[in-house]
């Protein structure tokens, strides 16, 4: 659990914080960022988020890499389909 203020009011984090390191214990000294318009809703400092903004960019690149990838295999099952329905000469 941490306790901290911000604008005069305190606030009390119940749940794990930091992701790499882990939670800080009883007694250490964190640093915190707050949400400036939520001041409830705080991270350690340096810390970001495992989803949100950071996975987007991946999101659409997989879904761009995917588009791309099922129009090669689309065309390359074509291309075989026509080959082979094509008479010989």
């Amino acid at each position: 659990m941490i306790t901290y203020e911000v604008q005069g009011r305190r606030h009390t984090v119940r749940r794990p914080l930091g992701t790499g390191t882990g939670s800080p214990g009883v007694g250490h000294r964190v640093c915190l960022e707050a949400d400036r318009d939520r001041p409830d809703v705080v991270r350690l400092c340096g810390e970001r988020y495992p989803s949100g903004d950071d996975l987007y960019p991946t999101y659409v690149l997989v879904t761009v890499a995917g588009a791309i990838g099922a129009c090669v295999v689309a065309g390359v099952a074509d291309g075989v389909r026509r080959s082979r329905s094509k008479p010989s000469r």
